[in-house]
């Protein structure tokens, strides 16, 4: 006797694929926040904590977005990792920084922008990161 699962009938899937987006970040509390737009978007969100283990989960698997907070040590990196493999990469900084802006433009993120304007847009870039 089949189970249901054995029946040869297609489960509903949701209506938007399940994609992965990873986070270069420590800030525990931004991470928790970024984690329920992740959710609500139906993405999920993974971190990592150096640009050699970034590079490792981009390579083995769907990551469709990187997010770089310029706060952290090696975000320049973290950067180049996504943008060499061909992962768009957004970052953000404090609004009082400007060489934290300047800093990842050079070193190839595909847009940037001051943290608040970050979680104002972090909805839509969300949204988009479908691969």
């Amino acid at each position: 006797m089949q189970s249901p699962s054995d029946s040869g009938r297609i489960l509903q899937m949701s209506e938007q694929p399940i994609v992965s987006v990873i986070l270069y970040a420590t800030d525990l509390m931004f991470r928790s926040r970024i984690n329920a737009e992740a959710r609500a978007a139906n993405r999920r969100l993974t971190t990592a904590a150096t640009p050699v283990q970034l590079q490792e989960k981009l390579e083995a698997s769907d990551i469709t977005l990187v997010l770089v907070d310029m706060d952290m040590p090696d975000a320049a990196a973290a950067i180049r990792v996504g943008a060499d493999l061909g992962t768009p990469v957004v970052a953000y900084y404090s609004h009082v920084r400007g060489d934290l802006r300047e800093a990842a433009t050079a070193a190839g993120a595909t847009s940037v922008m001051p943290r608040s304007q970050f979680v104002a847009q972090l909805p839509a870039l969300l949204s988009e990161s479908v691969g």
